[in-house]
């Protein structure tokens, strides 16, 4: 099966296809396949990286999040997509909350982007933000 079919049979695999540019074409093929796979069947890993950030910060900080942070963790061509979610039900606590979801094809790149990315990224985050905000972090599964 040729690229184009891969794309016409699978629409999200543009996404995928991006992240292996300079890798041999019999590779990407292969690497495109499995990771189409998995979209299409829905098999991954989910990295959930829930924020609490105070009001005063929060229009700079959201702005910051979604054109600086989220294309910055994307760059490292580890996740496969993302989600940005607002939390709606919550108590007034001080601060908005909202869900960052990147979407690994397996635990192997998922272990990557902790162990080679994870703390770079997450140290920007608190240099411009430091005790503006409140984060905890969870790796779930689909189950089927």
């Amino acid at each position: 099966m040729f690229l184009p079919d891969l794309l016409n049979q699978f629409p999200d695999l543009f996404f995928a296809a991006r992240s292996f540019r300079g890798i041999d074409s019999n590779v990407l093929y292969t690497k495109i396949f499995i990771r189409s796979t998995l979209l299409y069947f829905n098999l991954m890993f989910l990295y959930n990286i829930t924020y609490n950030i105070e009001h005063a910060a929060h229009d700079e900080w959201i702005h910051w999040m979604k054109h600086t942070h989220v294309p910055a963790v994307l760059a490292t061509n580890l996740p496969i997509g993302n989600r940005i979610f607002k939390l709606l039900t919550e108590i007034d606590n001080g601060g908005v909350t909202y869900s960052f979801q990147f979407f690994f094809a397996d635990q192997e790149d998922y272990n990557t982007y902790i162990s080679e990315h994870s703390s770079r990224l997450a140290a920007e985050v608190d240099r411009r933000y430091g005790n503006q905000y409140v984060v905890f972090r969870t790796l779930l599964q689909e189950v089927v």
